[in-house]
């Protein structure tokens, strides 16, 4: 593995909390075939998920392998319902490798909703662990589920703990004894604003979160065969343009409940005291290659959801020219990707490529800035972005060997040139566009003289274009 991807997996370490990732296929795993069946909830008219206590109907399930790779094992024990905030799907970790690794997992579809549930088991060389996947009871009673049929692990893997990089990732289904011929039940009330080629969203209405801000709650249904992701964009609270958050992982044949967040900060200081009228724009992405798939027109709601609303069967466009397979929109910018590439999300806010050659890397780490930062943190920030990103190629305390500049739409650059024995092995550039923040670490695996590597990253760099009128970068000095 290269030293760009221990980089990225140790930064989605980090920020990562239940975001999607992408499955990969495996060594002889088992994957049961789910038999739920999902049907609509009988009254339309209502918003809020059903909150009646979970049933004591308790299945069971037979002990199952659903990873074995000859190193690396994880079975299914059993189902154990004693605690009273979590029920818990035993396992058995082994670890037959000399490697100290974590068995882990946020993202799970039980009887086909998709929610945040808990495996984390960390296991030392040559031993065995027993721990649990944690599904918990405030889920279960929030999404209306009274027992449990089946469950399926959507983002599972192994994690190096020594060398910070995953060593595989896997997808599992597990039956229970009650699983045959279940009907869940799922209420899919709302305002349906988009409805095409299988994937269904509605809006359900103003919630509050934790915090008691309030949040706009929308119902995904992707009754497709790919995972998607789906984003907001252009977002406006009663007329002022404001910034607001939706990431919705939709699994493939799953449903999913999320939300459209903002800043409490916004809000206060555009003397929003309530939420009347949102406005905003979706787009969705493959959640593996993070093509753009489409992006919809305006959609605007109000507080509560119509109920005869037209769905939105025509507002989505396909990607343009500028998001086609030959380039990944990120942030502002249009970055240039070779067809033949390999995309991946690596956790929120990083995007891991590998060129054609299999010996180049390049790894993109996006931030937002937020909309009350002092002059001062806007300043800081993306500095400090820059020395954690040196720091995870080079090590702690150390520093790069050389500098060099290029340029990005017009504006000069700084770049930490990082070098070993056989050549250069890393080009890092950090800047601004007064809205995000970008890191490009481009990594090379092989050896190669200076200039020649150099060359190809100013090829990439000279690529990458906006669809901005106008956007000032600033590069971290």
């Amino acid at each position: 593995m290269k030293k760009v991807i221990a980089f990225l997996l140790c930064l989605c370490l980090v920020l990562s909390g239940c975001g999607a990732s992408t499955a990969e296929t495996q060594p002889e795993a088992t994957e049961a075939t789910p038999t739920t069946v999902a049907t609509e909830a009988p009254t339309e008219s209502e918003t809020e998920a059903p909150t009646e206590t979970v049933a004591a109907e308790e299945g069971t399930i037979a002990e199952t392998v659903v990873y074995d790779d000859g190193t690396f094992k994880l079975t299914a024990k059993e189902i154990d319902y004693s605690d009273d905030y979590s029920i818990k799907i035993k396992v058995l970790a082994e670890n037959n490798s000399d490697k100290n690794v974590s068995f882990t997992g946020t993202q799970f579809s039980v009887n086909g909703i998709t929610m945040c549930c808990g495996l984390h088991e960390n296991v030392v060389p040559g031993k065995k662990s027993n721990g649990s996947i944690d599904i918990p009871r405030e889920n279960l009673e929030k999404y209306g589920i009274k027992s449990i049929a089946t469950v399926k692990a959507q983002d599972a893997y192994i994690y190096n703990k020594d060398d910070k990089k995953t060593i595989t990732r896997f997808q599992f289904s597990l039956e229970t004894s009650i699983s045959d011929g279940y009907v869940q039940e799922i209420d899919k009330s709302g305002q349906t604003i988009y409805d095409k080629d299988g994937i269904i969203i509605k809006y359900r209405g103003i919630e509050t979160d934790w915090t008691d801000n309030e949040i706009l709650s929308f119902y995904v249904e992707n009754s497709t065969d790919s995972d998607i992701n789906i984003f907001s964009d252009d977002v406006s609270v009663n007329g002022f343009m404001i910034y607001g958050s939706m990431v919705a992982n939709a699994y493939a044949g799953c449903v999913t409940y999320d939300e459209l967040s903002f800043l409490s900060s916004d809000l206060e200081e555009n003397d929003i005291d309530s939420i009347e009228e949102v406005s905003f724009s979706l787009h969705a992405s493959d959640s593996e290659t993070k093509k753009r798939l489409w992006t919809t027109d305006e959609i605007t709601v109000g507080r509560v959801p119509q109920k005869d609303a037209t769905p939105n069967t025509e507002a989505a466009t396909p990607a343009t020219e500028a998001q086609n397979e030959d380039t990944i929109k990120i942030g502002n910018l249009i970055f240039p990707v070779d067809k033949d590439s390999t995309i991946k999300e690596a956790g929120e806010g990083l995007t891991d490529i590998t060129l054609p050659d299999g010996n180049t890397y390049i790894g993109i780490y996006v931030r937002q800035f937020s909309g009350d930062e002092s002059d001062i943190m806007r300043t800081f920030k993306p500095k400090t972005q820059h020395s954690a990103c040196v720091e995870a190629l080079v090590g702690n305390n150390a520093a790069a060997t050389d500098h060099t500049t290029c340029k990005i739409l017009g504006a000069t650059i700084n770049l930490d040139l990082v070098a070993s024995s056989g050549g250069l092995t890393g080009i890092i550039g950090t800047f601004d566009d007064g809205e995000y923040i970008y890191t490009i670490i481009y990594a090379f695996s092989g050896t190669g003289s200076a200039s020649s590597h150099g060359e190809q990253f100013a090829e990439f760099a000279n690529g990458i274009t906006t669809e901005k009128e106008s956007l000032e970068i600033t590069s971290v000095k």
